[in-house]
């Protein structure tokens, strides 16, 4: 599953939420392309990612 928000608060929160229990494959952290990144898998196996490209 993929999730692209507007806010990194945002982005910070479900990131805590879906993460909490399960595997982190990359932190939530800013990279070149997005003020927020990450991947993971939630406590059920699913795989995630996050993402939040910052104002627009």
């Amino acid at each position: 599953m993929s999730l692209n928000v507007d806010s990194v608060a945002e982005a910070e929160r479900l990131f805590n939420g879906l993460s909490a229990g399960g595997s982190v494959h990359m932190p939530l952290a800013k990279t070149f392309w997005a003020e927020r990144f990450a991947m993971f898998e939630d406590r059920f196996g699913i795989a995630w990612m996050v993402n939040c490209e910052g104002a627009k």
